[in-house]
């Protein structure tokens, strides 16, 4: 009876499941809609974010707009809590329909990756049948978001107009 738990995780691992919910684009918030990249390759992008990463987003967006300068105030930071995940769905062309892959930030506990700001980077992209292939990590992606740590490294501030 100790090996069912384990066969049955095998056997999920293989199922074709994002690690997100399969109904993301009405199940979470679109944060940004379809528009040009200016990193990834250039990709059109659009970002969905988890409940958990949706009311610090929301607020973070309040406040780029409340400021005169259009950024978040100097000295204000915003922080992202333990299961926030931030998803980009990533395009190749510029009207947003032709999938490329997704690129997921997940947020993660305090001292758990302190190498990465604490936070997980996974590319998923879908096989020949359409399934989500397993997550790849990346650890270089720091490497460039550590420049936004006002921003909990998410990025460029969101853009609310």
């Amino acid at each position: 009876m100790r090996f069912l738990p384990l066969l049955f995780v095998v056997a999920a691992c293989g199922s074709g499941e994002p690690p997100f919910p399969v109904d993301y684009e009405t199940s979470w918030t679109q944060v940004a809609d379809c528009r040009a990249g200016s990193v990834h390759g250039g990709d059109a992008i659009r970002i969905h974010v988890n409940a958990a990463a949706e009311v610090v987003w929301n607020d973070w967006s309040q406040r780029v707009l409340d400021s005169p300068s259009g950024v978040l105030p100097a000295g204000e930071m915003i922080s992202f809590p333990p299961g926030a995940v931030l998803l980009k769905t990533q395009y190749s062309d510029s009207d947003c329909s032709q999938f490329k892959h997704w690129t997921m930030m997940t947020r993660l506990e305090v001292g758990a990756d302190t190498d990465n700001g604490n936070w997980r980077w996974e590319t998923i992209k879908k096989d020949e049948e359409g399934d989500a292939t397993e997550p790849t990590t990346w650890s270089g992606c720091f490497d460039c978001h550590q420049n936004y740590r006002r921003y909990d490294y998410a990025g460029n501030p969101p853009n609310p107009n």
